[in-house]
């Protein structure tokens, strides 16, 4: 949810939807069910924006390398930016990307249910093969998930993920162990926390989504976290 920082930079991009397109980009990357289409696709779903023709993606600026195996995996040409932020007191710097493609927006609705505006819609796409799911999972995890301990000096490990209850509530079920418990993360806002505590549980989650998983496919400092939690 970094992206909602930076919606000055969507905002000005969408005033150019309708020029011809500048780059080259693959536009049936997500046409087809594949493990790295459906990590991107949940990565999306956490922290991408998708309106009109475009989709925008990005992420803290420590995380630019995200970005950069999002532009491999669309064979896009188009440029990477980044960004400064200021808030009140706070600054906040992002790296991003923002791509022109019908193709690519209407296959991320019709095979992902990714529409405009879903931060506070967002549902399980029934879709979504199971083949590729724990995939999806990554991807969504590595966008709006943690996992540390459950408190400072706990020796107990907590994952947790952020999104809306109806999203939540089916990926509890699709979770192993399915045990968890989704709590409203702040009152007076429609935003959810499914979390798990327990070190077995933690273990037995991140094996499932860190299966056939690689460098491109996966957030390093949360994998890395997880190895050093869980010894991988």
């Amino acid at each position: 949810m970094f992206l909602s920082k930076i919606l000055s930079i969507i905002k000005l991009t969408n005033q150019y939807t309708n020029l011809p397109r500048k780059y080259k980009i693959n536009d049936h990357a997500f046409s087809t069910y594949t493990t790295d289409s459906a990590y991107w696709a949940g990565f999306i779903a956490a922290d991408g924006c998708v309106y009109n023709k475009t989709l925008t993606f990005a992420l803290k600026s420590t995380d630019i390398q995200a970005v950069e195996h999002l532009k491999s995996f669309l064979q896009a040409e188009n440029p990477i930016y980044q960004h400064k932020t200021v808030h009140g007191d706070k600054t906040f710097y992002s790296a991003g990307m923002t791509v022109t493609s019908t193709q690519i927006v209407e296959d991320l609705l019709v095979n992902y249910d990714i529409h405009p505006h879903k931060s506070l819609t967002l549902k399980w796409a029934q879709q979504i093969p199971n083949f590729v799911r724990h995939a999806f999972v990554r991807g969504y995890f590595d966008g709006d998930g943690t996992i540390g301990r459950h408190g400072k000096n706990s020796s107990t490990f907590r994952v947790a993920f952020l999104g809306t209850m109806s999203f939540l509530q089916t990926l509890k079920s699709f979770l192993n162990p399915p045990r968890g418990t989704i709590l409203l993360k702040e009152k007076g806002k429609k935003v959810y926390r499914l979390q798990y505590n327990g070190n077995k549980q933690v273990r037995m989650i991140c094996e499932g989504l860190y299966q056939d998983s690689s460098v491109t496919t996966r957030l390093e400092r949360k994998y890395q976290r997880y190895l050093e939690l869980c010894g991988g």
